[in-house]
């Protein structure tokens, strides 16, 4: 997938109790609604753990002030 994506691993996270995620980095933040992620993203197995891959090119980001 060029461009990245960020993924949200579903054995640890039950998406009905979240209307947003966010993911932070030294530089940036990356949000997304739940509902946007779920229409926009895939599931698929990683590493053995069902996750829902998300393309960073549906994330609205933002620059953190340093």
């Amino acid at each position: 997938m060029a461009g990245g994506s960020w993924t949200i691993n579903l054995e640890r996270v039950n998406l009905q109790h979240y209307d947003e995620i966010v993911y932070t980095t030294e530089d940036r933040r990356y949000v997304i609604t739940t509902a946007e992620a779920i229409e926009k993203g895939f599931e698929m197995i990683l590493g053995g753990e069902r996750k829902l891959v998300v393309s960073l090119k549906h994330w609205h980001v933002s620059a953190l002030s340093l």
